[in-house]
C-alpha cells in the first residue's frame, strides 16, 4: 500500500507541490486580508469617532452663536435707539413748537435711519459672531485636541498649535462689545448721511405710494458700500467704510499680545473677504424683505373706506394707496422696534438659519480647526 501511495506522490508530484503553494498562499493572504480588514475597520471607527466628536463641537459653537446673537439683541436695540433719538422730535412736535417745520424735516431724516441701520446692525451682529466664535472654536478644538495627543507619536506638524490662554479668549470674545458701544456709532453715521442725500430733498407733504418707499430704500442700499476706504467719500452720497473699522478696536495695533493680535488680524481677513460680504448682502436681502413686508399693509386698505384721489390702485377689491411722506414717516420709524422684536419675527429666525450662513460658518470651523499652527 504505501509503494502505491509513494508511487502515487512521485507521479503526482509537480501538481501536489503547486496545489500545496496555491493552498499556503492562500491561507497567508487570507491572513494579511483579515489583518488588513481589521486595521482599516480600526482606523475607520478611530476616523468617525473624531469626526463625531468634532461635529458635536461644531454644533454646540452653533447654538452658542444663535444663544450669544439674541442675547445682545436688546442691548444693540437700545444703542441705536439712543443714538437716533426720534422719540425725542415726536415728543417736541406734541407741543406744537414754533420750529415744527425743522422737527419734521430731522423726523424725516431720523425715521429711515434708525430702521435702515437697525437692519444693517443686526445682520452684521449675526454675521459677525459667526466669524468670531467659529474662528475661536476652532482654535479651541486643536488646543484640545493638542492636548490629547501629548505622549502620542503625533509628528511636530501635527503637534503644531496655538495654546490660548483664559484672558485672551475672554478679551478676544469681548470684542463685540466694541461694536456695540463704539462701532455701531460709527454705523449710524454712515446710515444717516446716505439717508440725508437720498430723502433731503423729498418734501414732507409729497404722496408716495408702497413702490415709491421700496425704490428709496433700495436707493440708500445702494449707496451704502462698505469696502476697502476707510473714510467717508466727501460730496457723494455714497458711503464707503470697512466692516472691520465698525466692529473692531481701533487700538488693536498697539496690542503686545501676539495670540491676540494674531486672532484680529484672521478675523480682519474674514471680514474683508467676498465670502463675508455675499452672506451678509443676503442677511440683508432678508431684513429689508421683513421691512417692506411689514410697511406694506399700512398702504393696503378696504377700497369702500379710501377716498378715491388717494387709490394707487385696486386689486381684489383692495386698494394700494398714496400717503404723503409726513404720514409715512411715524410708520417707517416703528419698523426699527419690529426687526428687533423676538415675538414672531421671521427675519431673526432666517437670518440665523440662512443656508449660506451655516456654511460660511462651517468653512471658518474646518479652517481653523484643520490647518497646523506655527
Amino acid at each position: 500500500m504505501f509503494s502505491s501511495l509513494r508511487g502515487f506522490f512521485e507521479r503526482h508530484r509537480r501538481k501536489i507541490v503547486i496545489t500545496g503553494a496555491l493552498l499556503g498562499g492562500a491561507y497567508a493572504l487570507g491572513k494579511l486580508a483579515h489583518w488588513k480588514l481589521s486595521d482599516w475597520y480600526e482606523t475607520q471607527q478611530v476616523e468617525f469617532l473624531a469626526q463625531s466628536k468634532k461635529q458635536l463641537h461644531f454644533d454646540g459653537n452653533q447654538k452658542t452663536c444663535n444663544t450669544t446673537f439674541y442675547s445682545l439683541l436688546p442691548g444693540l436695540q437700545d444703542a441705536i435707539f439712543e443714538l437716533v433719538d426720534s422719540e425725542a422730535i415726536t415728543e417736541k412736535l406734541k407741543n406744537k413748537p414754533s420750529d415744527k417745520l425743522l422737527l419734521w424735516e430731522q423726523l424725516k431724516i431720523l425715521s429711515f435711519t434708525r430702521t435702515v441701520t437697525a437692519i444693517y446692525a443686526s445682520s452684521l451682529l449675526a454675521v459677525f459672531l459667526r466669524v468670531q466664535l467659529n474662528l475661536l472654536g476652532g482654535y479651541m478644538y486643536l488646543d484640545v485636541e493638542g492636548v490629547a495627543d501629548e505622549g502620542t507619536s503625533a509628528t511636530p506638524e501635527e503637534s503644531r498649535r496655538v495654546y490660548m490662554s483664559d484672558p485672551t479668549q475672554k478679551k478676544y470674545l469681548g470684542i463685540v462689545r466694541y461694536f456695540l458701544e463704539a462701532g455701531v456709532k460709527d454705523l449710524v453715521g454712515v446710515v444717516q448721511n446716505v439717508v440725508e442725500g437720498v430723502l433731503g430733498s423729498v418734501s414732507l407733504k409729497q404722496k408716495l405710494s408702497y413702490h415709491d418707499i421700496k425704490r428709496m430704500l433700495g436707493q440708500i442700499r445702494q449707496c451704502l458700500k462698505f469696502s476697502s476706504p476707510e473714510q467717508l467719500i466727501e460730496g457723494s452720497t455714497t458711503s464707503q467704510l470697512k466692516i472691520s473699522s465698525i466692529v473692531l478696536p481701533k487700538d488693536s495695533l498697539s496690542e503686545t499680545d501676539v495670540i491676540f493680535s494674531q486672532l484680529l488680524n484672521e478675523t480682519a481677513d474674514i471680514l474683508e473677504s467676498e465670502d463675508f460680504q455675499v452672506v451678509f448682502n443676503t442677511c440683508l436681502d432678508v431684513g429689508f424683505m421683513f421691512v417692506m413686508k411689514q410697511i406694506k399693509s399700512s398702504f393696503i386698505v378696504d377700497q369702500q373706506d379710501t377716498p378715491p384721489d388717494m387709490i394707487c390702485s385696486i386689486e381684489d377689491g383692495l386698494c394700494s394707496i398714496h400717503l404723503p411722506l409726513a404720514k409715512i414717516c411715524p410708520i417707517v420709524n416703528g419698523k426699527a422696534t419690529e426687526v428687533f422684536s423676538e415675538d414672531k419675527n421671521d427675519y431673526l429666525h432666517d437670518v440665523v438659519s440662512l443656508e449660506c450662513v451655516k456654511s460660511f460658518a462651517a468653512n471658518i470651523y474646518e479652517a481653523f480647526s484643520s490647518k497646523p499652527r506655527v
